[in-house]
């Protein structure tokens, strides 16, 4: 080890690529063996900490000590004292800052600055009756939200039809001319050749008021879409005990689910109106009351499950409220049901050419009622005139076993597929099995046409031994049909 303490040392620049005073010329410097500690002493031109012929940067200054330039060029070694730069990175309000201290000579140390923590001021946005408000607690000074609670919207507090708070009148409050007593104390159900919801208004209303009507409302749809209600006036009662019956009349098949709504609008003498609470209703909701009651007649039931059946297979092929199958609510009554059975075809059309106008078929129709239409070839005959004073007469003995004759008004047929089409659509639920015959005639009573019998088990016969929605549809109708004859035979 060499080890200089003091003196003074110069060197003239080497023409070269090096300027060096000391120089370890062996390898034993270079594996650590050898040093070099220079504790003192004056040199010129060369830096005892940087010692280019060992390596640039090489440190000949001993531990503690340190060269420094003088005013005059030189290097004189000298003990170290620390002397520290200090940054400082400030702190936030959720982070710690620092200062760093750094001596030139590389030694350094820091101390932390602790987080200055949230500013807090808290916002309040008072809730509505419709709109929730807030406590919002945010930071002022890195503007950072902190925490936010939701106050719930408070909702309307209705004193007298009006909101106590916000002032909003009361959509559900009577308004003027409401009247509690004009309430719907009940519906009933008519099965015939359609279905009818009958609606009670007590004979002790009717008799303090000039006029009385009923406004009935049904839920409509497209596909499976709620598109509104439609709404009609019942001006007319039937009497009925203590009360008058209003008749809702022309429910399909399909719409059995179908919610409806009714309520009483009276007049008295001096044209003022009133009104009364809403009530609702459906044919849905008639008939599963009527199922899931132990006292109903056995049959009656049996009738139920089978309206309920045929409404939910309506719907399935019209694809019409499908959400909401009529059959819901009956699913643990299904083996009162009635069994699908073979089916006969009644249809027989006479072949007798004397007449030049001949009913040459039939198709059935689900509308609000089972349409059977007929299928006539006019030949070259006068539409018009058939329309205008013809008419036909469907000829049947009913389910009670009485001849029927009814008139058919030809009014309204219309062309389809080569023929003129007409309508008959007056067999009740009961009597889907009865045939039919059918006959045109003339303003004079005379026979124009041959004679053709049908019936809705006829098309049944043709149509319900399938799979697809059109079968089920067909066969649900005779179940319906067969039950309906069940019950009202009894």
């Amino acid at each position: 080890e060499l080890v200089i303490r003091d003196g003074n040392f110069s060197v003239d620049p080497y023409q070269g690529s090096y300027t060096y005073l000391i120089n370890c010329i062996d390898s034993s410097y270079r594996n650590g063996t050898a040093t070099v500690s220079i504790r003192g002493g004056n040199f010129e031109n060369w830096n005892p900490q940087d010692n280019a012929a060992e390596g640039a940067g090489s440190d000949f200054c001993a531990d503690g000590f340190e060269a420094v330039e003088n005013e005059d060029g030189t290097f004189g070694v000298i003990v170290h004292e620390h002397a520290y730069d200090a940054v400082t990175t400030d702190p936030t309000c959720t982070e710690a800052g620092k200062t760093v201290y750094t001596c030139r000579c590389g030694d350094t140390y820091e101390e932390e600055i602790d987080a200055l923590g949230h500013t807090e001021e808290t916002t309040t946005v008072d809730a509505t009756c419709t709109e929730a408000g807030s406590i919002t607690v945010t930071c002022t000074v890195c503007g950072e939200t902190i925490s936010t609670e939701v106050i719930e919207a408070t909702g309307h507090s209705y004193v007298d039809g009006t909101c106590e708070n916000c002032g909003e009148a009361d959509p559900d409050a009577p308004q003027d001319g409401y009247l509690e007593t004009l309430a719907i104390p009940g519906f009933n159900v008519k099965f015939e050749s359609d279905y009818s919801v009958y609606v009670y208004v007590p004979k002790t209303i009717t008799d303090q008021y000039a006029t009385i009507k009923v406004i009935a409302s049904k839920a409509m749809y497209e596909g499976d879409t709620f598109v509104g209600y439609s709404d009609v006036e019942l001006t007319e009662g039937v009497a009925q005990g203590s009360y008058y019956l209003y008749e809702y009349a022309g429910f399909a098949a399909k719409e059995i689910a179908s919610e409806i709504k009714a309520h009483i609008v009276a007049i008295d003498a001096d044209g003022n109106e009133f009104y009364g609470p809403e009530k609702n209703y459906s044919l849905q909701s008639y008939a599963l009351n009527q199922i899931k009651k132990s006292t109903t007649d056995a049959k009656f039931r049996t009738m139920m499950v089978d309206f309920v059946n045929y409404g939910a297979a309506a719907q399935v092929y019209f694809s019409y409220n499908t959400t909401a199958l009529a059959n819901v609510g009956a699913e643990d009554y299904q083996n009162l049901a009635t069994s699908t059975r073979a089916y006969e075809k009644h249809t027989a059309i006479s072949t007798d050419t004397s007449y030049a106008t001949q009913i040459k078929g039939f198709n059935l129709q689900f509308l609000n009622k089972v349409h059977i239409y007929g299928y006539v070839d006019i030949n070259d005959q006068d539409i018009n005139d058939i329309k205008a004073n013809w008419y036909g007469e469907a000829t049947y003995v009913d389910a009670d076993g009485k001849s029927q004759t009814q008139r058919i008004d030809l009014s309204e047929m219309f062309a389809q597929s080569g023929y003129y089409l007409f309508s008959f659509n007056n067999l009740f639920s009961k009597e889907m099995s009865v045939p039919v015959t059918f006959a045109l005639y003339n303003a004079e009573g005379e026979q124009m046409s041959n004679t053709a019998t049908y019936s809705i088990e006829s098309y049944a016969y043709s149509k319900a031994s399938g799979t697809d929605n059109l079968a089920k549809l067909t066969q649900a109708l005779m179940c319906f049909g067969d039950a309906a004859s069940a019950y009202f035979a009894k």
